[in-house]
């Protein structure tokens, strides 16, 4: 019999993250599968699935795919793929390179409880006897283990996004360690409650897999620096709601959240009041001895190729979004020159022929976007 194949879904992915097509074919075997990209054929693309690991806005067209055996051919209808923009700012940042609860962006941490002021140390790797950070010492917060657990409040300053009423699209990294005691016993990263008067909402489990409701992703072990970062997306319009779950730079599970916008998963913004969420807090001792060397907190879903970016945990904490390169600009007889350095790659020139009404285009010929940079005239 003739081949079909059902057609792909059309999708909208942000830049740096991954999209994926697929297709179940029929009819009689051998059948040749072939992906195409606004009529062009994909090389190598010749499995059910394609994915794109990596979107850039050069990827954003029309997809299909076309199956063919003796019978015949067949090429289904086209699937979208809509690229788009995300920004992720640094709206808080703790390093506790001080010795206290001070911020290197944003505002201060604070004590939930006289409880959390009294367990909590800070010192260097060296005088608190745990391994130094890739062989460099670092200063460094000890968490301790108390029932209930109040944590720290943290003011991250993100404003209410994704169309809703509260923060609905955020990623918190940090660079943890935990030792042999705490192997057997659970870690909460975050607990979105104010009050603090339910179950934390991300943790690592008992096996050290990061994640929430029963699912859990990769592993973190014991008396090991690690980076874990928590990415989350519960509006859209890519995949929502979902939090895409990394340790050391590497993806290890993205999971579907049981409640979307302004839902469990959604924090207060700068704007409300109470303003702020808890940091390692738990209603009922979810929570073991634990150290963190450095927190952030972005407002925005940061990108799967950007946190691979990041890598795993550093002495000097968790680095910050890149500047933009410096840019020139001048106006000669044949129109407008505008040069960046040479070293500066992964960026985009963008234009448009309002100001007013802007409609941003990429410029032909120059390199795509990645991450959070824009560079737009």
């Amino acid at each position: 019999t003739a081949p079909t194949a059902t057609p792909p879904t059309s999708q909208t992915a942000a830049v740096g993250n991954a999209a994926t097509f697929s297709t179940t074919v029929t009819g009689t075997e051998p059948i040749t599968i072939q992906w195409r990209f606004n009529g062009a054929d994909i090389a190598g693309a010749t499995n059910a699935t394609y994915m794109i690991s990596n979107v850039q806005a050069a990827n954003a067209g029309d997809y299909t795919v076309k199956v063919s055996n003796v019978a015949g051919e067949f090429e289904t209808p086209a699937a979208t793929l809509t690229v788009i923009t995300v920004t992720a700012d640094v709206t808080g940042q703790w390093d506790f390179n001080n010795g206290d609860l001070s911020a290197t962006v944003g505002s201060p941490l604070e004590y939930n409880g006289a409880d959390v002021g009294t367990g909590t140390q800070f010192g260097t790797t060296t005088a608190l006897g745990i391994p130094d950070i890739g062989g460099g010492v670092a200063q460094v917060m000890a968490v301790p283990e108390l029932n209930p657990m109040g944590g720290y409040i943290m003011r991250h300053g993100a404003a209410a996004n994704g169309g809703g009423s509260y923060v609905n699209q955020y990623t918190l990294i940090m660079d943890v360690l935990f030792p042999e005691a705490s192997a057997s016993k659970w870690l909460v990263y975050l607990q979105t409650g104010t009050a603090n008067d339910n179950d934390g909402d991300f943790f690592a489990n008992v096996a050290k897999g990061s994640g929430i409701s029963g699912n859990y992703q990769g592993q973190l072990l014991p008396n090991t620096w690690h980076r874990v970062a928590l990415a989350v997306d519960l509006a859209g319009p890519g995949p929502s709601p979902i939090v895409a779950k990394f340790i050391d730079g590497v993806k290890v599970g993205e999971q579907t959240l049981g409640e979307g916008k302004d839902g469990r998963w959604s924090l207060y913004g700068a704007a409300d009041t109470p303003n702020y969420a808890l940091l390692f807090a738990d209603n009922d001792g979810d929570n073991a001895l634990m150290y963190v060397n450095s927190v952030q907190f972005r407002n925005g879903r940061v990108s799967d190729a950007d946190i691979a970016a990041l890598g795993g945990a550093t002495a000097a904490g968790i680095p910050g979004p890149s500047a933009a390169p410096a840019m020139t600009a001048s106006v000669g007889t044949g129109g407008i020159t505008v040069s960046w350095p040479a070293s500066a790659t992964g960026y985009a020139l963008y234009s448009t022929a309002s100001l007013t009404t802007p409609d941003w285009t990429a410029v032909a010929g120059t390199p795509q976007q990645v991450g959070d940079h824009l560079v737009g005239t």
